[in-house]
């Protein structure tokens, strides 16, 4: 039995709503190190994204914790910077207190815990890549104006076969349908261990399910705030990979890895009060002022930021096999459009964009989105010239146009620093040359990106 007062603090979080959740949560220096002596914790895994969005680790022993909570774990800035320029000083990983949680896939004896940092200079300021903490500042400037955001996803995958060496195939695990069930469907076990084991890691999910297309998932998980919403998404994506991998199966979050199958989408729901009050809520069939301007402030900029929100070359195939969006423009219910208020009880109303795909970095995506939405608030922006698609100006078509229009983007260049666009860019454009350059664009895409997102 846990004695510490932190294992049962950390105990009693898995059992509580997300408001709370977030309060228990809140460890102490003290309280970090008497849950890793008293719960036999052998590896800490201090963890972080890439301006790409790929999960990154160092794992330190826990000797070494308390130097990381006190000073950082210096890092090689060349994650960032790239391997050959050595022109920069070292970076510090220090982890946040606030989000210790144990990886339930691995042994429990000398049991495995992860932690989310923060990436500072040496003089402790913030490293301007650190793409978690640039959203932590959107997210206090957005509460010092009296708002209130939470953050819903609905994350889609597939599940493939693996050959006698465990190396991904391109055949998926089972030929069920939407809603299927056993024996047709052959993901149900899969999907229970991994609800079991994001419980286990305070992540809460509420619905699990077979999709459209051959091997394809959904699980969905409760609403938290935003920062939370980024670091589950990351936890529930680890999860999968690993998981499916325990079972013989391989997840992919690509978003076509399989052409005349249906998209994975990255389906991101808000829910946004002022003052307390639902900013999304109607009256009268009408949304209220401020949810109409948040909607159109997304809208305005949405083209510059698409490539944020579909990075890769493979995102940008729409097979019409399920309607996507495709125009710049939102509706009420329709799930074709971009942006959509979904049927809710009063008071719970929220708003759903579905334009992104799972190999987004959600830490970019997320303050992008957040600060368009606010942009539009203030300048009180109308939802007019976005009802009528016919009238409404496409998403970009390609990785190319989406880059082109970024690169043009002055409202980009004011959220981030202009070494992390232009590091982003770069490799978006990298790709998108590569692409069309290559002879035979799927297999490019096959060996580019089904192995690794």
């Amino acid at each position: 039995m846990l004695s510490s007062d932190v294992s049962c603090k950390f105990n009693k979080a898995n059992q509580l709503s997300r408001k709370d959740y977030i309060y228990y949560m809140n460890y102490s220096e003290k309280e970090v190190l008497s849950f890793v002596e008293e719960n036999d914790v052998k590896f800490i895994r201090l963890t972080f994204t890439d301006l790409s969005g790929c999960l990154k680790n160092l794992a330190i022993m826990p000797s070494e914790l308390q130097t990381a909570l006190k000073t950082g774990i210096k890092l090689d800035a060349s994650v960032f910077y790239g391997k050959n320029d050595c022109s920069h000083n070292d970076i510090f990983l220090v982890p946040d207190t606030s989000t210790l949680s144990v990886l339930p896939w691995r042994p429990k004896t000398g049991r495995v815990v992860r932690f989310f940092c923060d990436i500072k200079n040496l003089d402790g300021t913030q490293f301007e890549c650190d793409m978690r903490a640039c959203l932590k500042n959107t997210i206090n400037k957005m509460r010092d104006k009296g708002f209130s955001c939470n953050i819903g996803t609905e994350c889609q995958f597939y599940l493939f076969e693996t050959d006698d060496n465990g190396d991904p195939t391109h055949k998926t695990n089972d030929k069920a349908g939407y809603l299927d069930v056993a024996p047709r469907d052959h993901g149900e076990n899969i999907r229970r261990e991994i609800c079991l084991s994001i419980h286990e890691m305070g992540i809460f999910p509420e619905t699990s399910r077979h999709l459209y297309g051959h091997g394809q998932n959904e699980i969905t998980f409760r609403y938290g705030d935003v920062l939370s919403a980024c670091d589950n998404l990351i936890n529930f994506k680890t999860a999968v990979k690993s998981i499916a991998s325990q079972n013989g199966l391989y997840a992919s979050f690509m978003p076509y890895p399989i052409i005349d199958q249906p998209r994975s989408a990255l389906l991101i729901n808000f829910s946004i009060t002022h003052n307390g009050k639902n900013i999304f809520s109607q009256t009268d069939n009408n949304i209220k002022a401020e949810g109409a301007q948040f909607i159109a402030g997304i809208l305005r900029r949405i083209n510059e930021i698409t490539a944020f929100l579909n990075p890769l070359t493979n995102s940008y195939h729409r097979n019409g096999i399920i309607p996507e969006p495709m125009y710049v423009n939102w509706a009420k219910k329709s799930r074709d459009h971009l942006i959509r208020i979904p049927s809710s009880h009063p008071g719970l109303e929220r708003i759903e964009l579905r334009s992104a795909d799972p190999s987004c970095n959600m830490y970019v995506v997320l303050n992008l989105l957040i600060t368009a939405g606010m942009e539009g608030i203030e300048e009180k922006l109308s939802l007019d010239s976005y009802s009528d698609s016919s009238k409404c100006m496409k998403l970009p078509q390609s990785l190319k146009q989406a880059a082109e229009l970024t690169s043009q983007s002055d409202f980009v260049r004011k959220v981030f620093s202009e070494f992390a666009v232009d590091s982003m860019l770069s490799l978006m454009s990298a790709d998108a040359q590569e692409y069309e350059n290559s002879d035979n664009k799927e297999a490019y895409e096959a060996d580019k990106y089904f192995n690794f997102i």
